[in-house]
């Protein structure tokens, strides 16, 4: 009985792998694209990925670059 509780409670261990990696994908893109406020560039030089590897993890991710753009003050 006590296995057969844990097995239910706990997912595998892939599984639990991929869902740490994601958060922490998703935890790291939104601080670098924050940081960055959108800038290409910018978030590219901060996280050190090529800009290919970049675009593919927020495509994954369903992150926008245009979320995080700075927009000047309008008056």
């Amino acid at each position: 009985v006590g296995d057969q509780v844990a097995q239910e409670t706990l997912c595998t261990y892939k599984d639990a792998k991929e869902q740490a990696m994601e958060e922490f994908d998703r935890d790291y893109l939104l601080k670098t694209l924050s940081l960055s406020q959108g800038s290409l560039q910018q978030a590219l030089k901060i996280s050190g990925m090529h800009k290919k590897n970049f675009y593919t993890k927020i495509k994954e991710l369903g992150l926008s670059m245009k979320d995080f753009s700075a927009v000047p003050n309008r008056r």
